[in-house]
């Protein structure tokens, strides 16, 4: 990846937009933002919007399930369609509460993963 800071490490506000491809290299989303644990400082969740969609949903994606891929410029995503498809997912213009843990416990149980969270 081209980045400003002449390493391996990436600026938060060039990861937004970044395109999410499906295991066969079909476009099927893009990255909106990051939710980065503050006491550990690891990414946990990409907001991501999805082609296709009917709305204007957002869907929290386990930072875990996205890998980068340097051909590509974008991440790759392992997870079948149909799960992405009914995952858990807000409005845009309403934001998730991510303060309320059994939501958050709704997108780790869907994804079949346990992200162990700070404070």
């Amino acid at each position: 990846m081209t980045n400003d800071t002449g390493s391996s490490l990436i600026r938060s506000d060039e990861v937004k937009n970044l395109i999410i491809y499906g295991v066969e290299g079909q476009q099927i989303g893009q990255i909106e933002h990051l939710m980065i644990d503050p006491v550990s400082g690891h990414v946990s969740y990409a907001v991501v919007s999805f082609h296709g969609q009917t709305t204007d949903d957002l869907f929290p994606l386990p930072w875990s399930l996205l890998k980068y891929d340097s051909n590509l410029n974008g991440y790759v995503t392992a997870t079948p369609l149909k799960d992405l498809s009914n995952a858990p997912r807000y409005p845009s213009g309403r934001g998730w509460n991510w303060r309320d843990r059994a939501a958050i416990r709704s997108i780790d149980t869907h994804y079949g993963i346990r992200i162990i969270h700070g404070g």
